[in-house]
């Protein structure tokens, strides 16, 4: 089972990529800006920990599947240090989400 801490952590994890894609306004991320909106407003609604946890889960594997969806997405700009600085927010909560995930894969 997921501490207390690490489902809050994860939590704002998921608002912050909601927030993030949501401020890119791309139209070739709606489908995974649809699905974070509703992970969030999930998490929100949850009645236990348990709960939580389950949709934790599921919103990390849909977003963040072992081939496609946000794992593979590179937001394209011609400088190379701005592309590294649009993406960085994606590749942070990314990996950040996958080692809470990753910790409690057992439990």
């Amino acid at each position: 089972m997921m501490s207390g801490t690490d489902m809050k952590k994860a939590a704002e994890l998921f608002t912050e990529l909601r927030d993030y894609l949501v401020s890119l306004n791309d139209s070739g991320l709606y489908y995974q800006t649809r699905y974070a909106c509703g992970a969030v407003r999930s998490l929100e609604a949850a009645e236990d920990a348990g709960e939580a946890e389950e949709i934790i889960r599921r919103a990390f594997r849909g977003l963040f599947p072992a081939r496609g969806g946000l794992s593979d997405v590179v937001l394209w700009d011609g400088d190379q240090e701005t592309r590294a600085a649009i993406n960085e927010p994606l590749r942070r909560i990314e990996k950040e989400l996958r080692t809470i995930v990753a910790l409690h894969a057992a439990d």
